[in-house]
């Protein structure tokens, strides 16, 4: 499912769309690029691998446990990635050295820090992205909007704000309300044992100058 969106934030355009590869595409991220990964998300992992080719991929994770997971999964998956146990706010990479940094704020101790070093590392006219997870008891778009206006106030241009809707199976009505409700029920059947889960990122590109 896809919430779109087009509003103003300082003059910079904020897209509102349900599909993780699109702010991949509109970020540029190419095979031979350098991308990293603060948080050792698995999907993201992932994506950022494939679309960035063999060994172009560094992620940094402070939990040995995780690590040794996204190792294990992007080996199975057969992609080739640098995965580090390490500290996402002190990344271990050059400034202004990859095109796109992704920060995965529910396994960063300090997302300051990291979203910090995640500027730092991203090279003019780079992508930097910060995604979490639904927060309990805050409507997801405008969880995205204030995350929009954390990255616009750090400085970043364009910044395009995603809320990603997914459907697993097992849970009761009462887990999908409101107007998401009533949009399931009108195109699924069987949206009465299906259960919303939502993503919520923010993307913006560095400055050139």
């Amino acid at each position: 499912m896809t919430a779109t969106r087009i509003t103003r934030r300082g003059g910079s355009a904020v897209q509102l769309n349900g599909d993780l590869t699109r702010i991949l595409a509109w970020s540029g991220v190419r095979e031979g690029d350098l991308a990293v990964l603060a948080g050792a998300g698995l999907d993201a992992a992932r994506e950022l691998a494939s679309a960035t080719g063999p060994g172009r991929l560094v992620a940094v994770d402070p939990d040995p446990g995780a690590v040794a997971l996204l190792r294990a999964h992007l080996r199975g998956a057969g992609r080739h990635a640098m995965v580090l146990d390490g500290d996402p706010g002190a990344l271990p990479v050059l400034s202004a050295s990859v095109a796109l940094a992704w920060v995965e704020a529910a396994r960063t101790p300090d997302l300051a820090a990291a979203l910090g070093e995640a500027m730092r590392v991203a090279r003019p006219g780079g992508t930097v992205l910060v995604r979490e997870p639904e927060r309990p008891g805050e409507p997801p778009l405008l969880q995205a909007e204030r995350m929009a206006d954390c990255l616009a106030h750090a400085g970043l241009d364009d910044v395009r704000t995603l809320v990603a809707l997914g459907l697993c199976d097992g849970a009761g009505p009462d887990d999908v309300s409101g107007q998401v409700a009533a949009t399931l029920q009108d195109g699924l059947a069987s949206a009465r044992v299906l259960r919303l889960t939502m993503t919520v990122a923010a993307a913006g590109t560095v400055p050139r100058n």
